[in-house]
């Protein structure tokens, strides 16, 4: 058994030459934004409904953001599908 310390190989960098990379995506990802929408829809609300612009029931209004929401994320991975289908191999 040896005692000398196995060194990890060193990274190599992409071939900028190769198109097929799978999964290479710019940008945040949806659900990261529609969560953002959600959290400004919230504090935009609550803001609203402080300085008494609404009377906004909460257990109707949450859900219908949470729903809203949902359908967005659901929209997005469809379109996500689609167009991966319609790549050329």
């Amino acid at each position: 058994m040896s005692t000398s310390a196995t060194q990890p190989l060193p990274a190599s960098a992409p071939d900028p030459q190769r198109t097929d990379l799978v999964g290479h995506r710019s940008g945040p990802s949806m659900a990261t934004v529609v969560w953002g929408l959600v959290l400004v829809t919230v504090a935009v609300l609550a803001v609203l409904g402080d300085l008494g612009e609404w009377d906004l029931d909460p257990t109707l209004v949450l859900p219908a953001i949470l729903l809203g929401a949902g359908l967005l994320l659901v929209a997005s991975a469809t379109v996500a599908v689609l167009r991966g289908r319609q790549r050329p191999d």
